[in-house]
């Protein structure tokens, strides 16, 4: 496990963050500038996994693949837990039902946890040091900030906000313009858990994101 975390951290460290066209120039807190307060606002940025057409397979200069497989929304999510089928997702705190997805419903994710010992991708060895790690997650948010800026914001939102980035960039790599994907709620809640905060938000589609 050592080992696995310093070789992350060290690819971070070499690693020169190429955004994609829907994050450059594009940090929170600009966004926020034109929207008021939003608290909670480093939670689940993510929207519709169902991209326009224009946006699926146009291919940007960094040849982001558009992402697909949304979850249709169903209201009844919200008030119970029998669409997990992995085990440790939560409907608490979720305030949409496109939050109210379970890891196993997402095709990507999926195949990244094919193998593995656990059914959910928060028991796969990679998750704890990508999504999970303070120290990996400073560094990943030292190659935010040379992009964006720093975050005026305390530590556990800016490491909620890097752990959400990290676990997209792990399982889809890069995403083209206005392509946003769910966070499955078993990621949400274990990075919540290990970085809370007394403020929630929830989903933001590509509209509300706008």
């Amino acid at each position: 496990m050592e080992m696995r975390r310093l070789r992350v951290i060290n690819q971070l460290n070499s690693y020169d963050l190429e955004e994609s066209d829907s994050e450059r120039g594009r940090s929170p807190d600009n966004f926020a500038e034109g929207h008021g307060n939003l608290p909670y606002r480093y939670e689940p940025y993510a929207s519709d996994a169902d991209a326009d057409g224009d946006d699926e397979g146009s291919g940007s200069e960094d040849g982001e693949p558009a992402a697909t497989g949304g979850i249709p929304a169903d209201f009844s999510r919200l008030t119970n837990i029998e669409w997990c089928q992995c085990g440790t997702c939560s409907y608490i705190n979720m305030e949409k039902p496109e939050e109210c997805v379970c890891c196993i419903e997402l095709e990507r994710v999926r195949e990244k946890n094919e193998g593995q010992a656990g059914d959910c991708i928060t028991q796969h060895p990679a998750f704890q040091t990508v999504c999970l790690d303070p120290d990996v997650l400073d560094v990943a948010y030292s190659h935010y900030k040379q992009h964006y800026g720093p975050m005026d914001k305390f530590q556990n939102e800016r490491r909620r906000y890097t752990a959400y980035r990290q676990f997209v960039r792990w399982i889809w790599d890069f995403l083209g313009k206005n392509i946003r994907v769910p966070l499955p709620a078993c990621v949400v809640t274990h990075v919540r858990q290990r970085y809370p905060s007394p403020e929630f938000t929830g989903f933001l589609d590509v509209e509300s994101a706008s």
